[in-house]
């Protein structure tokens, strides 16, 4: 019987900041890097002096991470996605429309 090698498996890493959404890929069989990506948070301009406020839909910075690792390595690999954010709040979007599944994740604190 033929030996055939191991398709690699990767993972895309996703993390959203306060500043710009990143990610990498990973193949899972060699640990390491084989694609990353960077796409900063647009601010909203003509704001006062000492003002800034990004827009509220992050969702351009995401497209673009994922469509320029995506571009660089076998889609059909990808095994996995996991997504971390450092926000108030997220909520994933996954029906045609824009229509959230449900509500919003938000982080609170009770002090």
């Amino acid at each position: 019987m033929a030996s055939f090698p191991r398709p690699m498996s990767l993972a895309i890493g996703i993390d959203s900041g306060t500043q710009s959404t990143k990610a990498v890929v990973l193949d899972l069989e060699e640990r390491r890097i084989v694609a990353r990506a960077r796409a900063a948070h647009r601010l909203i301009e003509g704001l006062p002096l000492g003002h800034a406020e990004q827009h509220p839909r992050l969702s351009a910075a995401l497209d673009a991470v994922i469509g320029e690792v995506c571009d660089r390595v076998d889609r059909s690999r990808i095994r996995a996605i996991g997504v971390s954010g450092q926000q108030h709040g997220s909520c994933l979007w996954t029906r045609p429309g824009g229509n959230p599944p449900g509500q919003a994740l938000v982080r609170h604190e009770h002090g």
